[in-house]
């Protein structure tokens, strides 16, 4: 059973959502890493990487989940 958990306080592995633009095409996820970093791809075809939350990131941040299995 999965459970999906709201979360206002990110922990490494939950997901975390992005409002990039407006639009259907306007989001972004990638997984907390702790520290006020995260993990995603930038762009279709680049390296994955860890990235700082702030202040590029951090003012775009719409939602944050953590899913439990």
């Amino acid at each position: 059973r999965r459970v999906l958990f709201r979360s206002s306080s990110p922990r490494p592995g939950d997901i975390m959502v992005f409002r990039t633009s407006s639009g259907p095409r306007g989001l972004h996820t990638g997984i907390y890493a702790g520290n006020n970093t995260f993990i995603h791809s930038p762009s279709r075809g680049k390296t994955v990487r860890r990235e700082n939350m702030q202040p590029y990131w951090g003012n775009r941040l719409i939602a944050v989940r953590r899913i439990v299995i």
